[in-house]
């Protein structure tokens, strides 16, 4: 759950959370929430952040999710978008790569 400011600016309560089942993974049992950033399209981890070596390959692989994923959230057993259902199909297949590319990171 976000802290009040941060969901103020982040309605993810709108959101629909699909997640790409992953084996295994680098990343911690308990979740990490990254959030993009509203100022610069960048992105931000919320509480802590992954282990130094997935910083810069996951920030890389984030840039390339479409404009309305606000949020991810990862756990060992995979990755997961806050998606806001606007979209075709091409763009959910589109997505399930995208998120197939960020847990092949994360292994």
């Amino acid at each position: 759950e976000l802290p009040d400011a941060l969901a103020k600016q982040y309605p993810l309560q709108g959101c629909a959370l699909y997640v790409l089942q992953q084996k295994q993974s680098r990343l911690p049992h308990t979740p990490l929430l990254a959030l993009r950033s509203k100022r610069d399209d960048t992105w931000f981890w919320l509480d802590k952040n992954p282990p130094a070596a997935l910083i810069e390959p996951l920030q890389i692989a984030y840039q390339a999710l479409p404009a309305n994923i606000v949020a991810l959230q990862h756990q060992s057993h995979g990755t997961g978008v806050y998606f806001d259902e606007r979209g075709d199909q091409q763009l959910l297949e589109s997505l399930k790569q995208q998120l197939a590319d960020i847990n092949a990171v994360a292994q």
